[in-house]
């Protein structure tokens, strides 16, 4: 096991006590009580999960989509999670895993006491979000959210922000822009690329989508199919594929775009994960950073303390500014991301965010998620 990897707890309990104003007494002389420590059960039962995986060399990019199963006691399984790699799909089976929830929520996935993957997961357990960073394996990106129905079709109702990323040719970068949803099963995307670089302009295409009763969900999008789930609520949507043979493989989340006050809309802490391509030659060069931050609530949001695999060499990554922002009127996001320009959205309630770009020429592809 990479030993830096064992200093996570301690490094990640120090970032979020940093980003909370630290500890202290409760102001009247008496020490306060002592919080209540997560524990496995928050995430008992079934979540859908959506991943994209990176490496230099072919086929590239693996896309995967399923659900898994959460015991309450630290064990994960999926009985089945199908993927795409190098345009052919399949199904593998998935664990078991184990994972621990931390103080902070943080979340860590390990596979024979090696950490896998760490992120974070939302107190109430329907959504998490991991980067993959294990010491000689693909950097990796995790989106999970748990359904919550009965849902239909009339549950996607108008426009949502949408952003992630694709690989394939011609298409191998990252995408931004908005899809409407009519309703009644069909639905209009607009979107901007970067690819490998270079900044295109907006795209329209039609598609459709289904929803079942129970969170699936399946759309024909950019013209080929993508299989995810609706976050409880219907405010956040995941997807990823292509499911079909020949298929791009790509990895999307999307936010209901809604009346936003002012930047507060994003608070406070977060966990957030990047995964970024540069290509050359020989092939791109996928690195994924995972660790958490911090929102002023007025434009800025700031990096604790993370941690980064590039191409499978991880590495600890120092604090400091992160994020300069601006919320849009209908939640969507203009941001400078790490010196790049991006864009994206945040969802109504402010608990989940994103960004892709760059949105000029000259930048890395990339996609980032923000999870409070």
């Amino acid at each position: 096991m990479n030993t830096a990897l064992k200093t996570l707890p301690v490094l990640f309990l120090a970032a979020l006590l940093a980003a909370c104003g630290g500890g202290g007494d409760g102001g009247d002389g008496t020490e306060p009580a002592a919080p209540t420590p997560p524990t496995p059960d928050q995430l008992l039962g079934q979540l859908r999960i959506v991943e994209f995986y990176g490496e230099r060399l072919a086929p590239e990019v693996t896309t995967a989509w399923g659900a898994l199963a959460f015991d309450g006691l630290g064990t994960l399984v999926g009985g089945g999670v199908a993927y795409n790699k190098a345009g052919l799909t399949d199904v593998t089976a998935y664990g078991p895993f184990t994972y621990e929830i931390g103080e902070g929520n943080r979340l860590t996935w390990s596979i024979d006491d090696d950490v896998a993957a760490v992120g974070g997961v939302t107190a109430d357990g329907d959504a998490a979000l991991l980067g993959r960073i294990r010491d000689g394996r693909n950097p990796g990106l995790h989106v999970l959210v748990r359904p919550a129905g009965p849902y239909g079709l009339t549950s996607l109702d108008g426009a949502y922000h949408l952003g992630g990323l694709i690989h394939g040719e011609p298409r191998q970068g990252a995408l931004w822009g908005t899809v409407t949803f009519d309703r009644d099963g069909g639905l209009t995307s607009s979107h901007g690329a970067n690819v490998e670089g270079n900044a295109e302009g907006l795209f329209d295409s039609l598609g459709d989508y289904t929803v079942s009763s129970e969170g699936a969900l399946n759309c024909l999008l950019l013209g080929q199919r993508y299989e995810g789930a609706i976050l409880a609520g219907g405010d956040v949507l995941i997807l990823a594929g292509g499911t079909q043979d020949l298929d791009l493989q790509g990895l999307f989340v999307l936010v209901r775009t809604g009346a936003a006050p002012d930047e507060s809309l994003l608070s406070g802490p977060y966990h957030y994960v990047r995964m970024r391509g540069d290509w050359d030659d020989a092939g791109p060069v996928w690195t994924v950073e995972t660790g958490t931050a911090t929102s002023d609530g007025a434009g800025v949001v700031t990096r604790a303390d993370a941690w980064r695999s590039e191409d499978g060499v991880v590495s600890p990554v120092t604090g400091g500014a992160l994020i300069n922002y601006e919320v849009q009127p209908d939640g969507g996001l203009k941001a400078q991301a790490d010196g790049d320009p991006c864009q994206g959205g945040v969802s109504p309630d402010g608990r989940i965010a994103f960004l892709a770009g760059g949105t000029a020429d000259g930048r890395d592809p990339q996609f980032w998620i923000l999870l409070r």
